[in-house]
């Protein structure tokens, strides 16, 4: 959807959604009345970036400016270039060819869709922390 890699995962396996559920049961089990710490490491947003559907909808659309320290970005290979598989990605990469980058709707939605969704993941732990 809008370029964005939206049929990896659903919602119902998406890794970041299972921390996040996993840190919420475990706080829910913390030993009240005694210090204690939860820290939440999410996988994301590293590779692979991937996003649900609902992630990639709710970017899609978006224009995207060029990277500021990226002043050959557009030879830059995009490494979710349409209608290609990530195995043919890899080997146009490894030959040295470069791809053309789609800025507008190519791998740059999955990492906004990705670092938005983790916002959203956190504020929902903090949000069950104060309840």
């Amino acid at each position: 959807e809008g370029g964005c890699d939206s049929t990896s995962f659903t919602e119902e396996i998406y890794p970041d959604d299972f921390v996040r559920d996993r840190a919420i049961d475990i706080f829910d089990r913390r030993p009240k009345g005694k210090p204690w710490l939860l820290q939440v490491n999410f996988p994301g947003p590293h590779p692979p970036i991937v996003s649900t559907s609902a992630m990639a909808r709710s970017v899609m659309g978006r224009k995207w400016p060029p990277p500021l320290n990226r002043p050959d970005f557009e030879n830059y290979p995009c490494p979710q270039t349409a209608g290609l598989t990530r195995f043919e990605q890899e080997v146009i990469l490894a030959s040295g060819e470069q791809t053309p980058v789609q800025p507008q709707t190519g791998g740059r939605c999955n990492y906004a869709a990705e670092i938005e969704h983790l916002d959203a993941l956190m504020r929902s732990i903090v949000d069950h922390v104060r309840m």
